[in-house]
């Protein structure tokens, strides 16, 4: 960790920390690297989102902990922000509650949910007309052009369970469908990467406008 700190971050204004370390590749032994913004570690750039599916016991909980992990422990919370859905009322996740990169405190019910997911939007239009103005292409570059006080740190929105919350609630469903599939399909350029966990990937547990935009396949 120490080696990839000094690696990725140069002296002065820190950047944000994208390469998480997911582990050891089975075929080589070399490591994995989940790549949200550029190459690194011998691994292509991937997409922004990611899906994060499988059976209970089989490791997503472990999984997503590691990747919070480096999401604090390498980044300056003035870089990165997170808003954390746990229909399971955050059991798996304490350790991260006060955390100052948490954006807010951990989600656990839907009506919240439906809140934080509108106001993520409403902020993923903000910073398109930010951007805009400032006739750049991606938050990178805006981030260089304006003074430290006004850069925008990126934004992770994580889902656990999320099926779960869709089967039981048709309007929660709509909900997902629209802001998700928003975010989803639009959030890369403005700094906002969703990552969304379940038990089934299957199209009746995750709709298809959400399923095809969530490029990583964990």
């Amino acid at each position: 960790a120490r080696v990839w700190l000094e690696t990725k971050w140069p002296e002065g204004s820190p950047q944000t920390i994208s390469n998480f370390l997911l582990g050891l590749r089975e075929d080589t032994g070399e490591p994995l690297w989940l790549n949200l913004r550029d190459k690194y570690g011998r691994n292509e750039e991937h997409g922004p989102h990611t899906l994060i599916a499988g059976e209970t016991g089989s490791g997503k909980g472990v999984l997503m902990q590691s990747l919070l992990l480096q999401m604090v422990a390498l980044n300056s919370p003035q870089n990165l922000q997170i808003y954390l859905i746990d229909p399971k009322m955050g059991v798996d996740f304490p350790w991260i509650e006060n955390a100052p990169h948490m954006a807010r405190e951990i989600v656990t019910d839907q009506e919240e949910a439906e809140m934080v997911l509108e106001t993520v939007v409403r902020e993923m239009d903000r910073r398109y007309e930010l951007i805009k103005e400032k006739r750049v292409p991606k938050i990178s570059e805006y981030n260089r052009l304006v003074p430290p006080e006004k850069q925008l740190p990126y934004i992770f929105v994580i889902h656990d369970e999320m099926a779960d919350w869709m089967a039981s609630s048709d309007e929660y469903r709509k909900v997902i469908q629209q802001k998700v599939t928003r975010l989803a399909a639009k959030a890369r350029a403005c700094g906002i990467h969703v990552i969304m966990i379940t038990q089934r990937a299957a199209q009746e547990a995750i709709p298809p406008g959400i399923r095809d935009n969530l490029n990583n396949r964990l």
